[in-house]
């Protein structure tokens, strides 16, 4: 799957030259996260100096998620993660020699933003993915069991002492 834009028309244009872009959000493979169909990405792009930036604007996307209490499948709604690349026809002279970049195409003027979108998706997660179920989910102390503490622990104890 590519992910790619033309940035001929913002390329040509003065340095601060900024231009928005509208894409269908790809449905990214994740064993803990699925994206719902259909949904828009929304990019903003900049003229630099002998390049462009472009940002993920920010955003709330939906997909079907695990929790991981419950390990029952819900709809989570998250926030995109902010990223921002910048792209180049040739390398910036700053750069040395062996640091990448991102580049432009030369002939299509095309860049590919996969992995800066894939980044702003997966990034923007919640570290545990958890219900709104789940977190209501707690473990019930038994009637004579210290809190704090748990029958393995206890058991983990009396071993030590064998």
């Amino acid at each position: 799957m590519t992910l790619k834009i033309n940035v001929g028309e913002l390329f040509r244009s003065e340095p601060g030259t900024k231009k928005e872009y509208e894409l269908d959000l790809p449905v990214f493979e994740d064993e803990e996260f699925h994206l719902e169909k259909d949904q828009k990405i929304f990019l903003t792009g900049y003229k630099i100096d002998k390049g462009i930036a472009v940002s993920v604007d920010p955003d709330t996307i939906k997909g079907i998620a695990t929790c991981v209490k419950t390990l029952k499948e819900f709809t989570l709604e998250s926030e995109l993660y902010s990223a921002e690349r910048q792209f180049y026809l040739q390398r910036p002279d700053d750069l040395e020699e062996n640091e990448e970049f991102d580049q432009i195409d030369n002939k299509t003027f095309e860049v590919d933003l996969e992995d800066m979108v894939r980044e702003a998706v997966f990034l923007g997660l919640p570290t545990v993915i958890v219900s709104p179920e789940g977190e209501k989910t707690h473990v019930e102390l038994k009637q004579d069991q210290a809190p704090g503490t748990t029958k393995a622990f206890a058991d983990l104890k009396n071993l030590l002492n064998d």
